[in-house]
C-alpha cells in the first residue's frame, strides 16, 4: 500500500480506526489533468482547507535506471537540486525559496526522484518559477558537488553501520540477482560517489530529466485555470531529445526452496530477514489483498506475528514490511533476537504465515484490518502535501487512478481473498539473510554472495562486498 516501506505508527491506530468509521468513502483524484505539448504531465487538485499549496515534481528515474558505472547518481543529483541555478546561484536559491515561506525537501527511491515545496498560496507562482529553473537548469557547480559529496558519503557510511540496511541490501542482491534494476542500492557505491563530476551530472540530466519522465502534482488553495498558464510557461517549453524509454524488468519468481545467506557484524542481537517475491503496483487485485494480509500477519499489537512471536518472547521484535513498486516487490518478514533464538524466530515467522494460509482469521479481524488501512490512507492524504505526494507517486508509477479507488477496492477484499493471497505469496520458496554476531576470522564461513560485487558481477580476487 505505502509509498515507502510501511512504517506503522501504532499510536495512531485508534485515531485511524475512528476516522475510517466516521468518514465516507475516500477517493483521491486530480480535479484537473493536462499533458503539455512537450510531454510533461500536470495534475492539479483544489483544496480549501488552508491558504497553502504543495508543489511536487516527480521524475521517473531512480536506481532502477542505473548501470554499474552510474549507480548512485540519481541520489547524488537530488542533493544538488537546491544548490543554485544560473539565475539564483549557490545558496541564494535556497534562501529565496525559504523567504517565500517555502518548506522544501526531496527523496530518491528505486523508481523515482521526488522534489517538493510547501508554501503560502500567494507565493506559488514565484516558487513555481524557481522550482522549474532548478529542474531544468540546476547550476551543478564543482564547489557544490564537492560539498554535497561529503554529505552523501556521510549517508553512505551511516548505512554501512546500519544492520537493517546491510541485511536488506544483501537480500535484494540475493533475490533479484544480476542485471535486475532492483538488485543495487539507491545510494550507490563509495567509489562512484567519490568519482562523479560535473560532466557526469550534466549527461545524466540530459538523458533522464526529460519532459516525458516528468510529473507535476499541485494541491492546495489554487484554481487550475488560474495557475495553468504559469505552469505551461515554466515547464512547457523545455525539450530534451536524448531521453530513453523506461527500463523494463521481468517478475521475480519463487526460488522453489529456501535460499539462505549469512552475514557477520559486531552486533548484540541477530537480525533475520525473509523475502517472498510479491506483486507490483500493477498486479490487481493482489495488491489490495496483500495489504490486508500483511496487516493481519505482522502489523500492530493484534497481528499474528506479534501474538505468536513477540508476546511469546521468541523474538525481541518481529513484523512485516511490503514496498509498493513499479516491478515485483519483496514481502519481508523480519525478526530481531538473541543468537540462540534466531533459528526459532524463523520457524515462528513461518508458522505465523501458515496460520494465515489456513485462513485462521475472523470477519472481525478482517474489519479491523480494513478500518486501519482505510484510516491510515485517509490520514496520510489529509494535508495538501500528502495528497500531492500520492497523486504524483502513483502517476509516476503508471497507476494514476490507484488512489482514486483504493478504499473501494480494499472494502471488496474477503477472508477467502486474504487466504488465497497468503497461499500464493507465502510459498516454500523464499530468500533468507541472517546477520549474526561477528566471529573470529577462522570461524567464518563464506557467504554465497562473497564471489559477487554490488552489481551482481563476479568479483576479482581481493575486492570487497561492501
Amino acid at each position: 500500500m505505502g509509498k515507502k516501506v510501511l512504517t506503522w505508527r501504532l499510536g495512531a491506530v485508534l485515531a485511524a480506526v475512528w476516522l475510517a468509521l466516521s468518514l465516507p468513502a475516500f477517493a483521491l483524484k486530480a480535479d484537473y489533468r493536462e499533458v503539455l505539448p512537450n510531454g510533461v504531465t500536470v495534475l492539479v487538485s483544489q483544496t480549501l482547507a488552508s491558504p497553502t499549496v504543495s508543489l511536487n515534481i516527480f521524475v521517473k528515474v531512480g536506481s532502477f535506471e542505473e548501470d554499474s558505472d552510474i549507480n548512485g547518481i540519481s541520489h547524488f543529483y537530488e542533493h544538488l537540486f537546491f544548490r543554485g541555478t544560473p539565475r539564483w546561484p549557490g545558496y541564494e536559491f535556497k534562501r529565496r525559496l525559504e523567504a517565500l515561506g517555502g518548506s522544501t525537501n526531496a527523496e530518491t527511491t528505486r523508481d523515482m526522484t521526488h522534489f517538493y515545496v510547501n508554501l503560502p498560496k500567494e507565493n506559488f507562482k514565484s516558487a513555481l518559477a524557481m522550482m522549474a529553473d532548478a529542474y531544468i537548469n540546476a547550476e551543478l557547480q564543482p564547489e557544490a558537488i564537492d560539498q554535497e559529496r561529503k554529505a552523501v558519503l556521510e549517508e553512505y557510511n551511516i548505512g554501512m553501520d546500519n544492520p537493517q540496511r546491510l541485511v536488506y541490501d544483501r537480500l535484494s542482491a540475493l533475490a533479484y540477482g544480476q542485471g535486475h534494476p532492483y538488485s543495487v542500492s539507491v545510494i550507490g557505491t563509495e567509489s562512484n560517489i567519490r568519482r562523479f563530476q560535473r560532466a557526469d551530472f550534466q549527461r545524466f540530466r540530459e538523458v533522464f530529466y526529460t519532459p516525458d519522465r516528468t510529473v507535476i502534482a499541485i494541491v492546495g488553495d489554487v484554481v487550475p485555470q488560474d495557475i495553468m498558464p504559469a505552469v505551461r510557461q515554466e515547464f512547457g517549453t523545455f525539450t530534451r531529445s536524448s531521453g530513453r524509454a523506461l527500463r523494463r524488468a521481468a517478475k521475480i519468481a519463487s526460488p522453489g526452496q529456501p535460499v539462505d545467506d549469512v552475514m557477520y557484524k559486531n552486533i548484540k542481537n541477530s537480525v533475520l530477514l525473509l523475502g517472498f517475491p510479491g506483486p507490483s503496483v500493477h498486479d490487481k487485485p493482489d495488491i489490495y489483498r496483500l495489504d490486508v494480509a500483511t496487516f493481519l500477519l505482522g502489523i500492530g499489537r493484534g497481528s499474528i506475528i506479534n501474538k505468536e512471536v513477540v508476546d511469546k518472547e521468541i523474538a525481541l521484535s518481529a513484523g512485516v514490511d511490503f514496498l509498493t513498486q513499479r516491478f515485483s516487490g519483496l514481502i519481508l518478514l523480519y525478526a530481531v533476537a538473541p543468537d540462540d533464538k534466531i533459528a526459532g524466530a524463523r520457524q515462528a515467522l513461518l508458522a505465523a504465515a501458515e496460520k494465515l494460509k489456513r485462513g485462521e482469521i475472523s470477519e472481525r479481524d478482517l474489519r479491523r484490518a480494513k478500518n486501519f488501512l482505510r484510516g491510515n490512507f485517509q490520514l496520510g492524504n489529509e494535508k495538501n502535501a500528502g495528497k500531492a505526494e500520492s497523486l504524483g507517486f502513483y502517476a509516476a508509477l503508471g497507476e494514476e487512478k490507484f488512489p482514486a479507488d483504493y478504499c473501494e477496492q480494499l472494502e471488496a477484499v474477503t477472508v477467502q481473498d486474504v487466504q488465497e493471497a497468503a497461499c500464493k505469496y507465502f510459498t516454500d520458496g523464499y530468500y533468507a539473510v541472517t546477520m549474526k554476531r561477528e566471529q573470529q576470522p577462522e570461524q567464518k564461513r563464506r557467504s554465497r554472495l562473497d564471489d559477487y560485487d554490488g552489481m551482481g558481477r563476479r568479483r576479482t580476487p581481493g575486492s570487497r562486498w561492501f
